[in-house]
């Protein structure tokens, strides 16, 4: 009975050992999701800050052409 609960705890120390485990890996992806998020969000700001830049010179060029005219 004694070599019963030995083997007993010896795997519920495994396990939680590989909960634990599980639980790093899954701080780790979460951590990579943050920062690929923020990669996203930061491209997103350039290309809004992108398109303002091309409505900026399509109106420059729409008065440089009415002033041509």
């Amino acid at each position: 009975r004694a070599d019963e609960l030995v083997l007993a705890n010896q795997e519920k120390d495994k396990r939680a050992n590989e909960l634990v485990l599980a639980n790093q890996e899954k701080d780790k992806r979460a951590d990579e999701l943050v920062l690929a998020n923020q990669e996203k969000d930061k491209r997103a700001n350039e290309l809004v800050l992108a398109n303002q830049e091309k409505d900026k010179r399509a109106d420059e060029l729409v008065l440089a052409n009415q002033e041509k005219d």
